[in-house]
């Protein structure tokens, strides 16, 4: 049995991407805190750039739930849609969920899978277990019930066949706070997804694919 849990940390790179903060506070409603981890690294042309980590180990689990048999992947020039459906016994969707994502949190999420060796063990699990790997379903249509959310950060941990994935999203005001002293941030619990772990692995080498597509040197 293997657990691994994925924390999705954001880089900015203080040099090449300044922002101006005429004021940023927390705002009722805004999400649960969680704390900031601030680490200066030299780079090679002098400058220094500045990563900033959010632990999500100690984010609050978001409260809505969603299962899934069914996993489908859009790209667009500014857009990641994350397809998540549940399929009819009798054939066709009978529901479908799709995360709204950047291309620079998809690409941030994919680094991360990758710089942990999350990647690496769920692809070792299913070569061991000679599971076999899902293939990403094509959406011709959209079924009745469907619903959109949006979210730029992301947990997720397997164990054997599951796999879920804890979706959050931080808003432009708590996201200008990554630039001041702030040593906290909040960020909304958006839904949990609980899915198989071979539509996991499709998911990523989908990612994969679209690697020169998806930025993955700055935060959302």
């Amino acid at each position: 049995m293997i657990v691994t849990l994925l924390i999705r940390s954001t880089i900015l790179d203080v040099a090449k991407n300044p922002v101006s903060v005429v004021e940023s506070k927390s705002r009722p409603g805004e999400g649960a805190m969680i704390d900031i981890v601030r680490k200066v690294t030299p780079r090679a042309d002098g400058g220094t750039s500045l990563e900033v980590g959010l632990d999500l180990a100690n984010a609050v689990v978001p409260e809505r739930r969603y299962v899934a048999d069914v996993a489908s992947l859009k790209f667009t020039a500014d857009r990641v849609y994350l397809c998540f459906g549940q399929s009819k016994l009798t054939g066709g969707l009978r529901s479908l969920l799709v995360i709204y994502m950047t291309p620079e949190a998809a690409g941030q999420f994919l680094k991360i899978c990758e710089g942990n060796n999350f990647r690496e063990s769920m692809t070792k699990a299913f070569q061991k277990e000679r599971w076999p790997v899902a293939t990403l379903a094509t959406v011709e249509e959209e079924p009745a019930q469907t619903v959109a959310l949006t979210a730029n950060l992301l947990a997720a941990g397997f164990s054997g066949r599951e796999a879920c994935i804890d979706f959050y999203h931080a808003s432009p005001f708590a996201m200008a706070q990554f630039r001041t002293e702030s040593r906290r941030v909040p960020i909304y619990p958006v839904v949990r997804i609980d899915f198989p772990a071979n539509l996991f692995v499709a998911i990523l080498e989908a990612l994969e694919q679209h690697r020169e597509d998806l930025p993955q040197d700055q935060g959302v």
